[in-house]
């Protein structure tokens, strides 16, 4: 009797142990499927996540904090340095040249500020949604002739210039720069027709146009609430309507199959032709006197 007890407990304990051993692999099987599974639905989540984030606005809280941030950088780096540097090197030798560096490192600055004030709340340039269409060279071409017409009529109608002066607000005195040589020109030429529609259009169409329009649904109240502030943040009353005419086709243009792209592409061509216009006209006046 003895002996078959002790059979019957050796017996009982394999039996647990194998219980124990089957509940340990069954439990190990079952983390590890999880992990797989886990493994296999993160990158939809992420990618589920980062979609649902881009698709929605800012607070408004960073909403405001953003454009004040911006318009600190626009104000101090876009008037209130090159003005003092103005003042500064009025007595230079090479005074063209020396602005001419001014200016495209004030607009180099307001590009940095712009783009580290929008990856602070991931609107930054990652954050575009990128068009597969090759044609927005051309389509943002087209537009920016359209704004160049455009901006021309709406100048003859409603204003005694007659040219967009508001455009180059910041930039050095034109004919000083066109008189300079080849390497102020060509800094010229950077920051009006590379550096500055970059950062404009990063913030103006790229965040604030789109924002608003998510935030209301309404694409053309965000067209004409960012085009509005486009305008008046040049700080030339007597521009704000052709610069809010082309405001608006900029907007048109980022909203269009080639996104902020073409809104770069119509940009850059518009300030070009502004900035040529005002060396023929700078240049006729000095041939003249």
């Amino acid at each position: 009797r003895r002996f078959a007890t002790c059979a019957r407990s050796r017996a009982r304990a394999r039996r647990w142990r194998l219980r124990a051993r089957c509940r340990r692999r069954d439990a190990g099987r079952s983390r590890s499927v999880a992990r797989r599974a886990r493994a296999r639905a993160s990158p939809r989540e992420g990618a589920a996540s980062s979609s649902s984030s881009s698709d929605s606005c800012v607070t408004t809280r960073d909403l405001v904090d953003t454009s004040l941030k911006f318009a600190y950088a626009w104000a101090a780096f876009g008037y209130v340095v090159p003005s003092a540097a103005l003042a500064a090197m009025v007595d230079a030798d090479d005074l063209g040249a020396s602005l001419a560096v001014v200016q495209l490192s004030c607009e180099s600055a307001k590009a940095a500020a712009t783009v580290r004030v929008l990856d602070e709340i991931d609107r930054g340039v990652g954050s575009l949604s990128s068009s597969d269409d090759d044609g927005f060279v051309a389509l943002g071409a087209a537009f920016g002739g359209g704004a160049v017409v455009l901006a021309r009529a709406v100048d003859g109608l409603v204003s005694t210039t007659s040219t967009v002066d508001a455009v180059a607000a910041a930039d050095a005195p034109t004919s000083l720069i066109a008189h300079a040589g080849p390497f102020a020109a060509s800094c010229a030429v950077v920051a009006s027709c590379v550096v500055a529609p970059a950062l404009e259009e990063l913030f103006f169409r790229g965040f604030l146009c789109e924002d608003i329009r998510r935030r209301t649904s309404n694409a053309a109240l965000a067209i004409g609430v960012s085009s509005a502030i486009f305008a008046l943040a040049h700080f030339s009353l007597p521009d704000v309507p052709s610069l809010f005419a082309c405001g608006v086709v900029f907007a048109l243009a980022s909203q269009s199959r080639g996104g902020v792209r073409s809104a770069f592409v119509a940009h850059a061509l518009f300030n070009s032709s502004v900035l040529i216009e005002r060396a023929a006209v700078a240049r006729a006046i000095v041939d003249a006197s």
